[in-house]
């Protein structure tokens, strides 16, 4: 069974559940996110205008991701200082939203790593019952999710 959760959704479920706002969602491949932030999104300054999510793996109730940073409107030496002050910002963003982050979410800034295990996600435990995630994959549209139904 496959399902499409629309960009729009995304965008506006983020916006009514959080204090950050991306502005936008747009695919590079099928595998690749580029979440887009304006300026001043963050209740910090923040350098960061667009984060690259990738789809690394999708194993059973289980997706992994990875994550980058990318700066725009910088050049050469600027970028690596501002890299390197990156990661103090990401710490302070994930200390801001640690505690908001529902159970089967966990963000390891070390590795830059999102590990999402839907078995833990609230209500969402006895769907897994009857089904499990055969993939995940970025379209024009949204997000696919394809589902195995047991």
């Amino acid at each position: 069974m496959n399902a499409i959760i629309k960009y729009d959704e995304i965008l506006a479920f983020l916006r009514s559940h959080s204090k950050i706002h991306p502005r936008g969602l747009r695919m590079e491949d099928a595998r690749t996110l580029c979440v887009d932030f304006a300026k001043n999104t963050f209740p910090f300054s923040l350098p960061v205008t667009s984060i690259r999510l990738r789809i690394e793996e999708v194993a059973d109730n289980h997706i992994a991701l990875s994550y980058k940073n990318i700066f725009s409107d910088m050049a050469g030496a600027i970028t690596g200082v501002i890299a390197n002050l990156s990661s103090k910002v990401e710490r302070q963003l994930y200390e801001t939203v640690r505690e908001k982050l529902p159970a089967g979410i966990a963000i390891d800034i070390v590795g830059r790593r999102i590990d999402i295990d839907i078995r833990h996600l609230v209500n969402q435990s006895k769907l897994c019952e009857y089904m499990s995630l055969a993939d995940v994959a970025f379209t024009d549209l949204g997000v696919t999710v394809v589902i195995d139904l047991h």
